[in-house]
């Protein structure tokens, strides 16, 4: 039984320990935005538009088929 409570226990710490890792670059990220909306110099973007057909793929492309070397 104390095996069993020794690794929910520590399973539970590293849960905590990655959640409270995330929730404070999560609150950084709010303080930051906030400190940009309320101070002085606000920059806003309003030329830019968002085309759907233009993006780029983040994605590798897998080759499936393979190419031959070819001397000269």
């Amino acid at each position: 039984m104390n095996i069993f409570l020794a690794s929910f226990t520590y399973k539970d710490k590293k849960r905590s320990a990655d959640i409270s890792a995330i929730t404070w670059i999560n609150q950084r990220n709010r303080n930051k935005m906030k400190e940009q909306f309320l101070g002085d110099n606000v920059q806003i973007d309003m030329g830019h538009q968002d085309d759907p057909f233009t993006r780029k793929k983040d994605r590798m492309k897998v080759l499936t088929c393979s190419f031959e070397r070819i001397d000269v």
